[in-house]
């Protein structure tokens, strides 16, 4: 069953998906036929390259390049289930990545980012339990200081989505191998 935890712009969804639908998408995206690409950053490219700092992503969609990934299906499914919960109807599609962080010997906290300028939602699915907590800030400019006023961990088949304009980062897993999230960016119609 489904719980939602709301905050003033930002959901949580605790066991979105059904066990068998989990298991498939878990199955898909934790192949090892998943081509994953190496960066050596993981927000932007004016971040620095520090210790620990890089990640591995695969593109599963991009609106300029419409379908990348074989794991489309799957993962837009996911999409449209968080949506439904939240008697929402999907506007516009921009982004679809899966990414994963290694284990690092101690946290490292990426720098603050949005995925795109304009207006638009931030959703994560987490595929895995995980540690590497995302972490929301106040600010939806770029600053010298962050304020720091949610967090959400990567507990296995939870969605939590938030106004895509605010800042955020993730932080690398320590006590488990790998965090592995799907990340959307998208609008809705209401």
């Amino acid at each position: 069953m489904c719980k939602t935890k709301i905050y003033s712009f930002m959901k949580r969804i605790e066991n979105l998906l059904g066990k068998n639908t989990l298991a498939v998408a878990q199955g898909m995206m934790t192949s090892p036929e998943v081509p994953w690409f190496y960066l050596p950053i993981t927000a932007t490219k004016e971040d620095p390259i520090i210790p620990y700092g890089g990640s591995l992503s695969h593109l599963i969609f991009k609106e300029s390049q419409g379908i990348i990934s074989p794991n489309y299906d799957v993962a837009f499914n996911i999409l449209l289930a968080a949506l439904d919960v939240q008697d929402q109807e999907l506007d516009q599609l921009f982004r679809i990545r899966l990414g994963m962080h290694t284990r690092s010997p101690h946290p490292v906290i990426f720098p603050p980012h949005v995925d795109d300028y304009r207006p638009h939602k931030t959703g994560l699915f987490y595929l895995i339990n995980s540690d590497g907590d995302t972490i929301i800030y106040k600010e939806k400019n770029k600053s010298k200081d962050y304020t720091e006023i949610q967090r959400s961990s990567p507990v296995e088949n939870a969605w939590f989505d938030f106004d895509g304009l605010h800042y955020h980062s993730a932080q690398t897993p320590i006590d488990h191998e790998r965090r592995i999230v799907l990340t959307y960016n998208y609008t809705t119609r209401n």
